[in-house]
């Protein structure tokens, strides 16, 4: 919502006090003249200029806070639809890595040529849908919650022997003042894991150091987080290729529309 103080103090500085001075030093000219007549007809004469000066300002003033209102009105709109674009893009993406990701393992077993060709394809084309990050929602920030608590710098105990991984209650709050843009995650895992839990879908890794990555857009395609609410993401659950004898590293990535993403670090290790 566009302020309207700018706008009544602009009125104060250039129009309302200068013509008022410039009045009563006029006024106080008028003085000296001798004549009654002339000098009521003189003081007429200033007050209404002034009186002119100041209503012409303020539809002045008025004008401009109506002319930026409309454009911030369509500025939102286009940023909205903007978001929901390279919402679709981004989920788009995810499917081509996911599709290329797995082709290129059925391609590691096999000596077929075509499947090498198909995949190298499909990756070309999912590097062609990258995009650039989305213009920042103004006054935005997300915290990243698990079980109600930060979640950067935990570490999450699984029993000893065990391959699985469940992280069942991310949740993310806007602690800003405006609301988000479209809101993605991925989640990055040092050692590589495999998951079939709905809405979080395997993709290409491109952090150095996490071979395992997973993409989600949630309960739905287009979700926006306004300001101080708490959105509960889907649960996330998969199982690693061999027993976790050393600790798994992992990190969460926020993308809401921010210059940056929001990130989170934490740590899966075996109880002991």
């Amino acid at each position: 919502m566009v302020p309207v103080t700018p706008y009544i103090l602009a009125f104060l500085a250039i129009a309302a006090f200068p013509t008022a001075l410039a009045g009563l030093g006029v006024y106080l000219a008028t003085i000296a003249i001798e004549d009654e007549r002339k000098r009521r007809n003189m003081k007429i004469l200033v007050w209404s200029l002034a009186g002119a000066g100041i209503v012409a300002a303020a539809l002045q003033q008025i004008d401009s806070y109506r002319s930026d209102k409309v454009h911030e009105v369509k500025q939102d709109a286009l940023q909205a639809t903007l978001n929901a674009s390279l919402q679709k893009q981004e989920y788009a993406r995810g499917q081509l890595d996911s599709i290329g990701l797995m082709i290129g393992k059925v391609g590691e077993k096999t000596t077929d040529p075509v499947l090498a060709q198909l995949a190298g394809a499909i990756a070309r084309m999912a590097q062609g849908t990258r995009i650039p990050t989305a213009p920042s929602p103004r006054d935005a920030h997300i915290q990243v919650l698990y079980e109600g608590i930060e979640l950067n710098g935990r570490t999450f105990s699984i029993r000893d022997n065990s391959k699985i991984i469940n992280l069942a209650d991310f949740k993310l709050r806007n602690t800003g003042t405006s609301a988000t843009g479209p809101t993605s995650l991925r989640l990055y895992l040092s050692k590589e894991a495999n998951t079939t839990t709905p809405y979080w879908v395997p993709t290409a890794s491109d952090e150095a150091g996490f071979p395992a990555a997973f993409y989600s857009a949630g309960v739905g395609a287009y979700i926006i987080i306004n300001p101080q609410e708490i959105w509960n993401w889907p649960s996330f659950m998969a199982q690693n290729k061999e027993d976790v004898s050393e600790p798994i590293r992992a990190k969460l990535k926020v993308f809401y529309g921010a210059e940056k993403p929001a990130e989170a670090h934490f740590v899966i290790a075996r109880k002991m």
